[in-house]
């Protein structure tokens, strides 16, 4: 009983000490400012210790925990400094640091008066110096007039000085040269006159010189288109080769529009598609197709046949010579040689051949020539009985592409004979459309990309020669991009 009456005290004496000490902390007197209120003895909280009936052992257990409780008392106090020493550092710094800005500002303030008082007193100076330059430059030009004043006066009594002198020379020598002047005046009288007698002798006789000359200038004027004619193969000229030219390209485009209603659209497609297989498969991507069927429409396989009949045609205008001629292989040798060496005599030697072969051809050589033109018609013919079958049975549409191929022969022979180099020059398809050497067709959009050309382009050009003419290609065209 003893033992656990014993045990009990203490620890209520413990709660006591631990009371005592955690109210003795926070009402420490010695502690700066009102961290914590004071807690005075007559407060319910404070518990006086009795430890007259206390054994030795409850004794060391009140003095250790009076020495912890002084323990954690010196460490709170520890702290406590180390917080205010910190918030006195941290007011240090911010005052120092609004010292440090009134003191920028200050500087500023007084840099900007400095500025503004240097400013002025440059101003003042400038000023002032200006003012004086202006006054010296003013007294230089006031003294500047007045001597300029003073020569002028001087220069005009020097000058009226001058004329009273002149007025009595001129006096003196007015009566000297009349006198004089009429004896020159007849001596040069009669030297105009033996002038114009030698100027009308030898008008005369430049008359003469001219008129005879001028004779001569048509003789060899005579002579000379009797020569050209002599070489040229034909009569025709610059003008009527391009008015052939463009009643051809509308004869053919005629003959399609005829040839239209009797078209077999199925039978055309597949022509068109084996005809030009690479260049089909992009013309198909873009050309107006029935849905159902998948052919082309009537107006653009018109087009086509128009430009089937071209490239026909061409073969004729594109041969070396003549379609038919024995030696054209032979003749393209020759002038190309020529032509990298001489070209003027190039020339010359296609007018002379044509001119051979028309006028001398010789009865065999003419014999071919037909022959060849035949040949030529009936491959026209049945590639547009493909397109067109009742053109088989047809004699009138031989007759009329017989007509259009005998014109083109005519015109190749023509062409040729020209002193000016008349060709077709090639338009490549997928090319840029160009209004200055094409012409496009109004079921395209016209300036895109050329898709297929109908008609080719034909060019007379020579670089000495002014003269010339464009017959411009007919071509179908897409929208830039669309072709691609």
């Amino acid at each position: 009983m003893s033992s656990s009456s014993g045990s009990a005290k203490g620890s209520d004496r413990s709660q006591r000490l631990s009371q005592t000490s955690t109210t003795s902390l926070f009402s420490s007197p010695s502690l700066p400012g009102t961290y914590f209120s004071q807690t005075s003895l007559d407060d319910e909280s404070y518990v006086p210790l009795d430890v007259a009936g206390d054994s030795d052992a409850d004794k060391d257990i009140v003095i250790h925990t009076l020495h912890e409780s002084l323990h954690l008392h010196k460490k709170i106090l520890e702290k406590m400094y180390l917080q205010q020493e910190q918030d006195t550092l941290r007011q240090a710094e911010e005052i120092q640091e609004k010292l440090a800005e009134q003191a920028s500002r200050s500087l500023q303030a007084q840099q900007q008066q400095l500025q503004e008082q240097l400013q002025e007193q440059l101003q003042q100076q400038l000023q002032q110096q200006l003012q004086a330059q202006q006054q010296e430059i003013q007294q230089q030009l006031q003294a500047q007039q007045q001597q300029q004043q003073q020569q002028q006066q001087q220069q005009q009594q020097e000058l009226e000085e001058l004329k009273a002198q002149r007025e009595l020379i001129d006096k003196d020598t007015h009566e000297r040269q009349h006198q004089t002047n009429v004896s020159l005046l007849q001596h040069t009288l009669e030297e105009q006159r033996q002038r114009i007698q030698h100027l009308e002798s030898t008008c005369h006789s430049l008359a003469q010189e001219n008129a005879g000359q001028k004779e001569e200038y048509t003789k060899m004027e005579r002579n000379f288109y009797s020569y050209m004619q002599s070489i040229r193969a034909t009569d025709d000229d610059i003008s009527t080769i391009q008015a052939e030219l463009t009643h051809l390209s509308s004869q053919v485009s005629n003959l399609c529009m005829a040839l239209r209603p009797s078209i077999d659209r199925r039978q055309a497609t597949d022509f068109c598609t084996a005809h030009w297989p690479q260049s089909s498969a992009v013309w198909l991507a873009h050309v107006p197709r029935s849905e159902d069927t998948g052919l082309l429409d009537t107006a653009h396989l018109t087009l086509l046949t128009e430009k089937y009949l071209f490239e026909c045609l061409c073969l004729i205008l594109d041969q070396p010579l003549h379609l038919g001629v024995s030696v054209n292989a032979a003749y393209g040798d020759v002038v190309a040689w020529m032509h990298e060496r001489h070209p003027q005599w190039a020339t010359r030697f296609r007018q002379q051949m044509t001119a051979l072969v028309v006028r001398q051809g010789g009865d065999k050589e003419q014999a071919a020539v037909e022959a060849s033109l035949a040949r030529h018609v009936d491959s026209i013919l049945q590639g547009l009985g493909c397109m067109y079958p009742s053109m088989v049975h047809a004699p009138q549409h031989r007759t009329k592409m017989e007509g259009i191929v005998a014109r083109t022969a005519r015109l190749n022979l023509a062409m040729k004979g020209q002193e000016m180099a008349i060709g077709r020059v090639p338009v490549a398809e997928q090319s840029v459309y160009d209004a200055a050497l094409m012409k496009a067709v109004s079921k395209g959009s016209p300036g895109g990309t050329v898709l297929f050309v109908i008609s080719p382009l034909i060019m007379a050009h020579d670089p000495e020669d002014s003269h010339g003419f464009v017959l411009k290609a007919k071509v179908y065209c897409v929208d830039k991009g669309s072709s691609s």
